[in-house]
């Protein structure tokens, strides 16, 4: 059962996660197709266009990466903290477990250094607040998780075709 509700956290954690890093990730590369840096746009609304257009595409390669590797690196981190703590003699307290798996996220997550590093992050601080909460996760928790990023992409894919096809649905304003 400790098994079970562990990949179930685990799982939850990287369908918020990767929600969250992807809209944050389209914050500082707002552009999939050209370099262009942040500071040279010549107008915010380009900015934020760019941005928007960009959360699809950044999501379509983040979500599998960090649902198989973000999962599998983050039950290999607790393996691995779990051994620590059974069997040398740390003390075995809240704050050590945190510190240890955080580096070990850390850790795993200098893959693509930045990149991944905030993923790992991410879904670290996901992860560990749904520890917290101290409510046992079951696959029918995890099969209603996966809506989150169902939902997520559905949204911000008709967000860009709106804004490309200048529909009367957003306000000329926005656009």
């Amino acid at each position: 059962m400790f098994i079970s509700s562990l990949i179930s956290r685990k799982l939850i954690s990287a369908s918020v996660s990767s929600c969250i890093f992807v809209i944050i990730f389209a914050w500082f590369e707002p552009s999939v197709w050209s370099d262009i840096p942040i500071l040279e746009y010549n107008s915010f609304k380009g900015y934020i266009k760019d941005s928007i257009s960009s959360i699809p595409i950044y999501f379509t390669y983040a979500l599998p990466v960090i649902l198989i590797y973000g999962t599998l690196t983050s039950l290999i981190c607790e393996f691995i903290v779990y051994n620590i703590f059974e069997y040398t003699p740390l003390r075995k307290s809240n704050l050590n477990k945190f510190i240890l798996m955080g580096l070990l996220h850390l850790a795993f997550g200098m893959v693509l250094l930045y990149i991944s590093l905030l993923a790992a992050i991410l879904f670290f601080l996901v992860d560990q607040w749904l520890s917290y909460r101290r409510q046992v996760y079951n696959w029918r928790s995890v099969f209603k998780s996966f809506f989150i990023p169902l939902c997520f992409f559905i949204f911000w894919v008709s967000l860009v075709w709106f804004i490309a096809h200048k529909s009367t649905v957003i306000p000329k304003s926005f656009l």
